[in-house]
C-alpha cells in the first residue's frame, strides 16, 4: 500500500502542490487564457479615507471608485486594484504595519513626508485647494490669519488646520467642531458660524447638493493650495512601478478629462464665486 493511500490528507496536499504548479507554468509559458490570467492576479487595497462627495457619492459610486475602476482598465501587469475606505487614523496603523496597499488622493504634507523620501508618489493626479468659506451677508475676505480673528471657525472633528490653530489655541480664533464639512455648510447658511475652510473640490459638490450657490462667498484667496497624489510605501516598488506605468496612460485618457468633469474637480464648477 503507498504512503497516499494510508494517508489520504498527505494525497490532497501533493494533489494541490502539483495543481498549482501546473497552473504557475501554464501561465509563465502563455498557455493559460487572458482572462484567467488577469482572475488570479494579485488585489491591491487603494485605501481612502474621503467619505463624502465627490469622492463618495453613495454605494460603489463616486471619483474614487470610477478612478480606481480606470486604473485597472489600464492594468496589465499582475496586479487588480480595489477601493477600500478606512479611516485616516486605521490607515496610518497600516502603514506602520508595513500592510500591503497604496492610499489615494492624497499630498505628502498630510502623510508627514514633506521630504518626499518616506514613501513613493504618484505623479499629479489633481489640484486642489482648501477654501476659506463665509455667508454672503457677512463677506471674509481672508488676507492672513489675522483676518479671522474674532470669527468663529466651523472645523471638522480630528482635522488640522495649520497655521489656524496657533490662532485657536491663542484663543484669537473660536473653533466650533462638527463631524463633517456639509454640517459646516448648513451651519455657516443658518449664521451660527462665520466661516468655514474645506477644500474646493469637496465644497462645490455639497453647495450645489444642498443648492446654496447664492448663499455662500468664496474667499478669493484661499488658506491654501496642493495636489493629490497616489502614495505608495517603499517596500512595495513592483506595485509603484505598475502605478506608474498605468497613470501614463491614464492621465492622457479622455474618460478621465470626463471624470474630472463629472465631479467637478481641479478648475470644474468655476461657475461659482
Amino acid at each position: 500500500m503507498c504512503c497516499i493511500d494510508r494517508y489520504p490528507q498527505f494525497g490532497c496536499l501533493v494533489l494541490r502542490w502539483i495543481s498549482g504548479l501546473l497552473l504557475l507554468l501554464l501561465i509563465h509559458a502563455g498557455l493559460f487564457p487572458a482572462s484567467s490570467r488577469a482572475a488570479v492576479r494579485a488585489v491591491i487595497p487603494v485605501w481612502c479615507y474621503y467619505q463624502h462627495p465627490p469622492f463618495l457619492t453613495g454605494p460603489h459610486a463616486g471619483l474614487s471608485f470610477d478612478f480606481v475602476r480606470l486604473m485597472n482598465v489600464h492594468a496589465d501587469g499582475a496586479y487588480r486594484f480595489e477601493l477600500v475606505h478606512l479611516p485616516r487614523k486605521r490607515i496610518d496603523q497600516l502603514l506602520a504595519e508595513k500592510k500591503r496597499g497604496v492610499v489615494l488622493f492624497v499630498n505628502w504634507t498630510w502623510m508627514g513626508d514633506e521630504s518626499r523620501s518616506r514613501y513613493f508618489w504618484s505623479p499629479l493626479l489633481l489640484s486642489d485647494r482648501n477654501e476659506i468659506l463665509s455667508n454672503v451677508i457677512r463677506k471674509i475676505d481672508y488676507t492672513g490669519v489675522e483676518s479671522l480673528y474674532g470669527k468663529k471657525l466651523g472645523g471638522v472633528v480630528g482635522r488640522r488646520y495649520g497655521e489656524l490653530d496657533l490662532a485657536v489655541e491663542h484663543g484669537d480664533i473660536i473653533r466650533e467642531d462638527s463631524p463633517n464639512a456639509e454640517l459646516n455648510l448648513k451651519k455657516l447658511v443658518l449664521g451660527r458660524i462665520d466661516c468655514m475652510t474645506a477644500p474646493r473640490s469637496i465644497l462645490l459638490n455639497l453647495i450645489r447638493k444642498n443648492g446654496f450657490e447664492a448663499q455662500v462667498y468664496f474667499s478669493p484667496r484661499p488658506l491654501a493650495c496642493y495636489t493629490r497624489h497616489i502614495l505608495v510605501p517603499l517596500y512595495m516598488p513592483d506595485v509603484f512601478a505598475e502605478i506608474e506605468a498605468l497613470l501614463v496612460k491614464l492621465l492622457k485618457d479622455p474618460n478621465w478629462s470626463k471624470l474630472k468633469e463629472k465631479y467637478r474637480v481641479e478648475g470644474q464648477g468655476d461657475d461659482l464665486p
